[in-house]
């Protein structure tokens, strides 16, 4: 949850801009590393954590490119 406010509130996806709106004591590289961890944890099904994040962005949205990165 942690990530989708991180990109809500840097208005990026750039991992060093989440990391700097992540909670915490450490360090915006080790935020970094724990984010990109996160991200290429196979055992993570990640759409099962974003689709109600991104059926309630989208709502009402017809003509909306998306672009996403899917890392495998």
């Amino acid at each position: 949850m942690w990530i989708t406010v991180g990109i809500r509130q840097a208005n990026s996806v750039a991992l060093s801009q989440i990391a700097t709106h992540i909670p915490g004591d450490a360090k915006a590289e080790s935020r970094v590393t724990l984010i990109r961890r996160w991200l290429m944890n196979f055992q993570v099904d990640s759409w099962a954590f974003y689709r109600a994040i991104l059926e309630q962005v989208l709502c009402g949205r017809q003509a909306v490119t998306v672009y996403t990165l899917w890392m495998h």
